[in-house]
């Protein structure tokens, strides 16, 4: 081997080679010798000598020898190490490699070795990856990285692994075939999007009926970031041989992005025009589920917990369970039915500032979507749906713009029968796993119809119903009252004053987002006989003084909106008092009590 250049055959070295093979030690002294910051300063005679020194003690660590192969060869297949970088290592390891290669094949540092020599372009490690990727026999371990190392240039013997691991038939006299994890067939997925090949497209369509429930998704996801393979996949739903309704609204946006007008055309014969901020309709859409599952019975909560995997674990977390993307639903977001109602079915209405969503255009025709990880002048990390993390060399991006709509698509109640919507809810609206005896559901998710509170004790059930995270201060005449219907309308609260000067007061403290318009929307009604006195208080201010009767408006519901944005950025106090006004039938119906918030519009964001 050639004296490295820059080492002496002293202590130093000595010290150099002692680094490199601790475990840990060694290989973050590698990485940060691979964290250059452009080809014209990068100089690979440290990766060099790190790795020659590790590669004559590899007997010692050969753990740490293949990690550091494996990180050098990732960062090759991702162009972090640009491929002018990678032109000035390949001379000064070819002799080292070689070596390797020229020894058993079977061991998983001749398999690194290959990898790192087909990522510097030398044919015999291309040659030897292929290899390994054609034997069905080859350790799962070693096809993988295989694959990796050949995806970028795809031939007959990657699309032939591709149609053994997806076949096109499942055919019980085909000859045995490696049995593949769901987490192996995910990275196997994760990894082709470094292709351009078309075929990659034709091969997973065909396969595609025949993966798993949870997989199918992760195979959506991959199809929705070239154009060739979008324009595959909608040809496939114009021939009816998938619905139109497998793709969400975020991946038809994201096919969008790229202006191919060929893929616009697809998209506008089969979905018309997509729209491309919040549809305020959600709101509408929010409560028409929300009556769909509170009008059934409920759902199997262990069938919930597959379709959540399935669907929403692409993105979440729930008991252990799910991709840490977007937050863990086991402590956020379900603190009420009507926040999760909300999280579900309206996804876009409040987005918090660490999950804003950035699409990403690459400089080889990679569309992506995803949460920012990491974002510094070398590089943007994304986390994509199904977890992945997708590197990207800040000189392979072509163009990045924040997305003003969530991750979470918001036709969600779309990818659901209606029976696997009420299997979700009840999986979703238990505090605790399904096979916890304790576990308990939240409140006002199902209701107590036509039942009667007389004490306070009994009073939270019914009020979480109608107005989540208030709380009532008595209630006089016949009791707090759910009834199963009133004025033609589902599921309605009743309450009446405790007498002609003293209100029943529902009260409840929220916190407000700071920078977006708040308000509480209010659908109430009176006694066919009667009216009765609305008044709004917060923090002690009135905010609203309403008689609610026949005489002040022509429909009998009034449907009301108060503004809560001068509480933005703190908690405010809520009261809604049940007043007399003449002290006949001043029963008060609530139908409807809920905060929304809006995003505020640009101008009125704060200026860094």
């Amino acid at each position: 081997m050639a004296k490295r250049p820059g080492w002496n055959d002293g202590w130093l070295r000595g010290l150099a080679a002692k680094l490199a093979l601790m475990a840990l030690g060694g290989l973050h002294l590698f990485s940060s010798a691979l964290h250059v910051r452009g080809e014209e300063s990068f100089d690979p005679t440290a990766v060099v000598d790190l790795l020659e020194i590790m590669l004559e003690q590899q007997a010692e660590e050969p753990d740490t020898v293949i990690k550091c192969l494996d990180v050098l060869s990732q960062k090759i297949e991702t162009r972090e190490v640009t491929p002018a970088a990678a032109a000035e290592l390949r001379p000064r390891l070819q002799e080292p490699l070689q070596k390797i290669l020229a020894g058993p094949s079977h061991i998983p540092l001749f398999s690194a070795a290959a990898r790192l020599a087909a990522g510097l372009g030398d044919p015999a490690g291309r040659r030897a990856m292929r290899q390994v990727l054609a034997d069905a026999k080859s350790p799962v371990n070693m096809q993988l990285a295989a694959l990796s190392a050949v995806v970028a240039e795809p031939d007959d013997t990657l699309f032939n692994f591709l149609r053994r691991v997806f076949p096109a038939k499942i055919n019980p006299a085909d000859a045995p075939r490696p049995e593949y994890s769901e987490a192996q067939l995910i990275s196997i997925l994760q990894t082709l999007d470094r292709s351009e090949a078309t075929e990659i497209a034709e091969i997973l369509l065909a396969g595609y009926p025949h993966v798993s429930a949870t997989l199918q998704p992760q195979v959506l996801e991959l199809l929705t970031h070239r154009a060739a393979w979008s324009r595959a996949l909608l040809a496939s739903i114009e021939k009816k041989e998938l619905p139109a309704t497998i793709l969400n609204t975020n991946q038809i946006r994201r096919m969008l992005t790229g202006n191919d007008a060929e893929l616009s055309g697809q998209i506008k014969n089969i979905y018309g025009t997509i729209r491309t901020d919040r549809n305020p309709q959600r709101e509408q859409v929010l409560l028409a589920m929300r009556d769909a599952i509170r009008r059934h019975p409920p759902g199997n909560a262990l069938t919930g917990e597959k379709v959540f995997q399935r669907v929403c674990g692409q993105c979440h977390k729930l008991h252990g369970v799910g991709q840490d993307v977007g937050p863990d639903i086991t402590l956020n977001g379900r603190n009420s039915f009507e926040q999760l109602l909300s999280n579900v079915f309206d996804p876009s209405l409040v987005i918090g500032a660490a999950y804003q969503a950035q699409i990403v255009e690459t400089t080889d025709g990679l569309t992506l979507t995803g949460l920012v990880a990491e974002d510094n002048d070398q590089r943007l990390v994304l986390k994509l749906q199904g977890g992945k993390l997708e590197i990207i060399p800040r000189q392979n991006i072509a163009a990045s713009f924040t997305s003003p709509l969530s991750l979470m698509p918001e036709e969600l109640e779309k990818q659901f029968s209606e029976q696997e919507l009420r299997d979700l809810f009840a999986y979703l609206t238990l505090d605790k796993h399904p096979s916890d005896p304790a576990a308990v559901r939240l409140p006002g998710v199902y209701p107590p119809q036509n039942r009667t509170a007389k004490t306070a004790a009994a009073y939270p059930e019914l009020v979480n119903y109608i107005a989540a995270g208030f709380q009532l201060n008595g209630c006089g005449e016949g009791g707090l009252v759910l009834l199963e219907k009133f004025r033609d309308q589902p599921d309605i609260l009743q309450t009446h004053p405790l007498g002609p000067e003293q209100p029943a007061i529902m009260a409840g403290e929220f916190a407000i987002p700071a920078y977006v318009q708040a308000m509480l929307k209010l659908a109430v009604t009176h006694h066919p006989d009667g009216d009765w006195r609305l008044v709004v208080r917060g923090n002690g201010q009135v905010l609203l003084d309403r008689i609610i009767g026949p005489t002040t408006s022509a429909d009998p519901w009034h449907h009301l909106a108060v503004d809560l944005s001068q509480f933005a950025g703190g908690k405010v106090q809520l009261e809604l008092e049940n007043s007399a006004n003449n002290w006949a039938w001043e029963f008060g119906y609530w139908r409807e009590v809920r905060l929304e918030f809006q995003p505020k519009p640009a101008s009125d964001a704060p200026k860094p």
